[in-house]
C-alpha cells in the first residue's frame, strides 16, 4: 500500500470528516494503490485504485 505525506500532501476531504478519518492515518494519506520499491529505490505504483486505469505500471523517482 503507497502512504504519502509531504507539504503536497492533501488535509482532507472538503467537510467531509469520515472519508478523511478513513484516508489520513499517522498524518500520512493511504492512497489504496498497491506499490512497491526497488532496490535502486524507484516507486513502482502495480495498480491503480480507480478500475479505469488499474491496466498500467508507473515508475517514479524518490526525490
Amino acid at each position: 500500500m503507497i502512504l504519502v505525506n509531504g507539504p503536497g500532501r492533501m488535509i482532507g476531504y472538503l467537510g467531509d470528516a469520515e472519508p478523511t478519518a478513513d484516508a489520513i492515518h499517522d498524518d500520512y494519506y493511504v492512497t489504496g494503490d498497491p506499490g512497491y520499491l526497488d532496490a535502486e529505490g524507484f516507486l513502482y505504483i502495480a495498480a491503480i485504485a480507480w478500475p479505469a486505469s488499474a491496466k498500467s505500471e508507473a515508475r517514479w523517482s524518490r526525490t
